[in-house]
C-alpha cells in the first residue's frame, strides 16, 4: 500500500497544529485585572509658563514679584550677587554654575528667594550674572 501526501493536506495539517499551539499557550496566560484610577495627577512637574531666567548686567537689579517666589536651579557668574544688600555666594554653592568650564552637572539643588527680594549685581562685579529657575506662586 502506497501512501501519497498531497501538498494541500500537509499545509492544512501544519496550520491546525500551529493554531493548537497558540490556543494552548493563550489558555495558560493568567488574566490580570489592573485598576486604573479615574484621575491621573503628575507630581513634581513645573509648568512651562513658570520657567524664566534673570540676567543682571553690572549694576542692575531684579525684584522678585510679591505674588511669587523665585526658585533658582542654575546660575552663571553669580558669585557677586546680593540679596537685599547681603552677598549670597555661600547660599548658591550647591546650585550648579555654568560659568567657564561648564561647572558641575545639574544636581537638583534649588535656592528660593522669597517674594519682594531685591537681587543686585554690584558695580564692582565686572560680569553679568544669570539665574535660571521658575517663579512659583505664593500659596
Amino acid at each position: 500500500m502506497k501512501i501519497t501526501l498531497h501538498l494541500a493536506s500537509v499545509l492544512v495539517g501544519l496550520a491546525l497544529a500551529g493554531v493548537l499551539v497558540v490556543a494552548v499557550g493563550a489558555a495558560q496566560q493568567p488574566i490580570i485585572a489592573r485598576h486604573v484610577p479615574p484621575e491621573t495627577r503628575v507630581v513634581g512637574v513645573i509648568p512651562a509658563e513658570w520657567w524664566t531666567f534673570v540676567q543682571l548686567g553690572v549694576g542692575e537689579s531684579f525684584t522678585v514679584p510679591l505674588d511669587r517666589s523665585f526658585v533658582v536651579t542654575l546660575t552663571k557668574s553669580a558669585s557677586s550677587l546680593k540679596k537685599d544688600g547681603v552677598p549670597v555666594q555661600v547660599m548658591l554653592i550647591g546650585v550648579p554654575d555654568r560659568a567657564g568650564s561648564g561647572g558641575p552637572e545639574y544636581n537638583g539643588t534649588r535656592i528660593v528667594f522669597p517674594p519682594g527680594s531685591l537681587l543686585e549685581n554690584p558695580v564692582g562685579s565686572g560680569l553679568s550674572a544669570t539665574l535660571w529657575g521658575y517663579l512659583e506662586p505664593v500659596q
